[in-house]
Formats: C-alpha cells, structure tokens, sequence
C-alpha cells in the first residue's frame, strides 16, 4: 500500500516575536512584533528581511502595514513601539530616541538569532523620521572602529551594523519641517496652562486611548534636526518618498524637501522617487491599494536593475551602468535626477504636471 505524499509545505508563516528591550528601565520589557516568512521552511541565514514602521500613536497592523507585509516579495518584521499597543515600556511623544534605540533592538535580533540581513525599511510618519535617523547610523564608527560600545549591538547616535545592510528606504508621509508640529500646541493650549499637558484622544486598533501631551514634548519634538538626512543618509540607499496632497498632518511640500535632501547626498548611486497621491490624507484612507502597489513595483524594479548590474559585472563590460533609470518614468534626467510620480504619470525634475495636480510651486506654500 502506497503511502500519500506529504502535504506542501504552507506558502507564508506568522509568527509573533517578544524580543527583550534591555535599554528600558523594566527588566522585562518586551518588543512585540510579527515575522512574516515567505517560506517557512527555508533557512533564514543570509536572506532578506524588511522591517515596517508605524507612527505616532500607531501599532503594528494599522493602515496599510499588515496587506503590505503579504504583498512584499521578502520576508518582513513588523511592531510596536515601547508603549504602544502590545509592546512593554511607556508611551511618549518625545521618544525619537528610544523608538531608534527599538529599531536597532529588533534588527540586531533579527540579525543575531535568525541571520538576516536589513535590506529595507518602511516607514509611516513619525516611524519615517525615525527610521532614516537610525539608517544614517550607517556613517557613524562600530565600536572597533572608534564607536562606542552598546549594549543591543549600538544604535542611538553611535554605528550599527545592522543599519549599514540596508539598501532600499521607503518614506511615507515622513515630516520633514519638524518645527511645524508645534501647532499641536495651539490645540492644547487651555488644557496645558490648566493642568499642565494636554489630552490627545485618538483610537488604537479600534480602542480609544488618551495620551498626555507635555509642552516639552512637543518642543522636543519640533527642535528635533533633520539636516541628517542629506548629511548622514548612506548615498548608496535608494529612496522611495510616498505622500498624500490632501495631507492635513504632514504638509505634502515636506516630501519635496525630503526629496530635495536626498537627491544633495554625495557619492554614491543611490536614487530617490517622489511619488504623489491624489486626494490621499496622511494615513491615506481609500489608497492603501496604491501605497503598497507603488511600493512592490518599486522594490521589484530595483531588483531587476541589480540583476542587470550583475550581469554587466559577469560579463566585464561597463555597458548597461544605470540601465532601468528611465524606463516608465517619463522624460530622464540623468545621475541624481529628482523621479515624481502624480498618480500613475512618472515625471523627471522637469515637471509637466497632469490635468488637475498642483505644481511643485503650489505646494510650496504649505
């Protein structure tokens, strides 16, 4: 009697991680996150992984995260920040630095324990500003190399290791003009000359949470230095910037400024595109479609353009350097020319805007 063969191995796998946080002051503070395996039964040594960062008062699955982690082509990691949701620790505005210190926490797991490499990042909002902070790491020294020692395999201000792995960032309605959150408190002025902080009443996978505002964590906030970005950022990581026009959190002139920063980066060959949606807001309700479609063309392009490139290599020719840099994307401008996309029409710096979509002018006065 012949036996049946075994039942195919699953085609994906979730998997609910709690990694230790030993820079909090609780002992057992957790991180807790999901690991999305694209094949479960493969070994993870040397592969590729993602990491998809929420925003402020954000969590793990909102938006568009959890659709977009089933529709990329690697394996990713997703989570909460200290204090939000699932996650140990304590919820503060302020806390760029300890969200920073998260993310080198769980990508130095990731790297340790399962031998991934951090090939590209994904961030929403305030979890876009964090996360280029902590890839500029990739500039600093290791410790070895003049860095400091840190317990979590460095982050903060000083190297990581894990941050020089990456090769593709994605910025999705990141701030950039930081001091224009102190309108934050204009909104909670009577309640911060009250009782000294304000309430900000939002919903958390669909729970109401009330969070205190602090005048200093809002200050804190808004002083916060983004001159990093064409300073630090690694010139070797392509850029993807996402942004809604009827952003009313973010303004959508912030993208052009990020744009604008990426693209002063010197040496290097990484590239930056700036992709538009209409009619989005900051958490782009109605278009989380887009947003995770633009970004999967976009990682799948890259893709295809370092498989051209190593073809190139083999063959000892210096002939297709750049190929792939025009293709769908209208008119081509060249080494370091700035890509915009108004939804669904590619355009170089030269922008002949669509019937409708405002001029990089307009959006300047916002």
């Amino acid at each position: 009697m012949s036996s049946s063969p075994p039942p195919p191995p699953p085609a994906s796998s979730s998997t609910k991680l709690f990694i230790p946080q030993p820079k909090d002051e609780d002992p057992s503070c957790r991180i807790v996150g999901i690991l999305e395996r694209k094949r479960p039964e493969e070994n993870t040594q040397g592969k590729p992984i993602a990491l998809i960062i929420h925003g402020s008062m954000g969590h793990k699955d909102y938006i568009y995260q959890r659709k977009l982690a089933a529709l990329l082509p690697i394996d990713s990691f997703r989570f909460d920040f200290r204090g939000n949701l699932e996650s140990g620790g304590k919820w503060s505005l302020a806390a760029l630095p300890n969200e920073i210190d998260d993310i080198q926490c769980v990508a130095h797991h990731l790297h340790t324990v399962y031998g991934y490499l951090i090939r590209v990042v994904i961030g929403h909002s305030k979890g876009s500003v964090t996360s280029c902070k902590w890839i500029a790491g990739a500039t600093k020294p290791l410790p070895g190399e003049g860095g400091e020692e840190e317990e979590g395999g460095g982050g903060g201000e000083g190297g990581s290791e894990e941050a020089r792995q990456v090769r593709a960032f994605v910025n999705v309605a990141g701030r950039h003009r930081m001091y224009k959150f102190r309108y934050l408190y204009d909104l909670h002025e009577e309640a911060i000359k009250a009782q000294g902080y304000g309430i900000w009443k939002v919903k958390v996978a669909g729970k109401p949470v009330d969070a205190r505002v602090y005048p200093h964590d809002i200050e804190a906030f808004s002083s916060w230095d983004t001159t990093y970005v064409s300073r630090d950022f690694p010139s070797n990581v392509d850029v993807l910037t996402i942004h809604g026009l009827e952003d009313g959190i973010v303004p959508p002139y912030d993208a052009v400024l990020h744009a604008q920063a990426f693209d002063d980066r010197v040496g290097g060959e990484g590239k930056h595109t700036l992709h538009f949606i209409e009619e989005a807001d900051h958490n782009f309700k109605g278009h989380h479609e887009e947003v995770n479609a633009t970004i999967v063309e976009w990682l799948e392009r890259l893709e295809q353009q370092e498989q051209q490139a190593e073809k190139g290599e083999k063959k000892g020719s210096s002939e297709g350097e750049g190929e792939g840099e025009g293709e769908g994307e209208g008119e081509g401008e060249g080494e370091g020319g700035l890509r915009v996309k108004f939804t669904g029409i590619w355009r170089s710096r030269r922008v002949r805007r669509p019937i409708g979509s405002p001029s990089l002018a307009s959006l300047s006065k916002l």
